[in-house]
C-alpha cells in the first residue's frame, strides 16, 4: 500500500461510521459475517481483521500495479464506487424550491471558487489548496444534484 497517503487506518473510518451496536449488527448482516467479526473490523492491530474497506483499498492498489493500464483500471474501480455514492445522493436530493435557494448556492459556489483560486495561486501545492478545490467541487456537485432532482435540467431545451 502507498506510504505517501495521509489517510487514517481503515478500521478508524469504519469505527466512526459504525458507531453503535445496531449499526454494527446491520453491517454484519449486510456482509454476511458474525457480529463478532464485524466488531473485529473496527479494531486495529493484532485484535483486528481486514475489513472490506481494507480489501477494497488493496484491490485498487493491486490494479494500479498492472503496467501502463494499471492506473486506468484503478481509476475505473474508484469511479464505480464514487458513482454508486453519487447515485445514492441523487436519490435523496431535494430540488430547489425557489430562486432564493439557487442564489444562496450560487453565492456559496462563488465563495468556494474564490478560496480555491487564492489557495491555488500560492507558490507551491499545499494541503489547503487541495482542501479548497475539493470544497469547490463538492459545492458544485451538490448544486448539480439539486438541479437534476428538480427535473429542470432534463426539461430544458438542448443547446444549439
Amino acid at each position: 500500500m502507498p506510504s505517501n497517503a495521509q489517510l487514517p487506518p481503515a478500521h478508524e473510518i469504519m469505527a466512526r461510521v459504525f458507531d453503535t451496536p445496531d449499526k454494527v449488527r446491520q453491517l454484519a448482516r449486510c456482509c454476511s459475517v458474525s457480529d463478532n467479526h464485524a466488531y473485529k473490523w473496527l479494531r486495529g492491530g493484532e485484535s483486528g481483521a481486514s475489513s472490506d474497506l481494507d480489501r477494497l483499498c488493496k484491490v485498487i492498489f493491486l490494479a494500479s500495479t498492472f503496467g501502463a493500464d494499471g492506473m486506468k483500471g484503478a481509476g475505473l474501480l474508484v469511479d464505480y464506487v464514487r458513482e454508486f455514492y453519487v447515485s445514492l445522493v441523487e436519490l435523496g436530493a431535494e430540488p430547489y424550491h425557489c430562486e432564493h435557494e439557487r442564489v444562496v448556492d450560487s453565492t456559496e459556489i462563488l465563495r468556494e471558487a474564490a478560496e480555491a483560486v487564492e489557495a491555488l495561486s500560492l507558490s507551491k501545492p499545499t494541503p489547503e489548496a487541495v482542501k479548497e478545490l475539493v470544497e469547490l467541487r463538492d459545492a458544485a456537485e451538490a448544486a448539480i444534484t439539486r438541479l437534476c432532482a428538480g427535473g429542470a435540467v432534463n426539461a430544458a431545451p438542448a443547446a444549439p
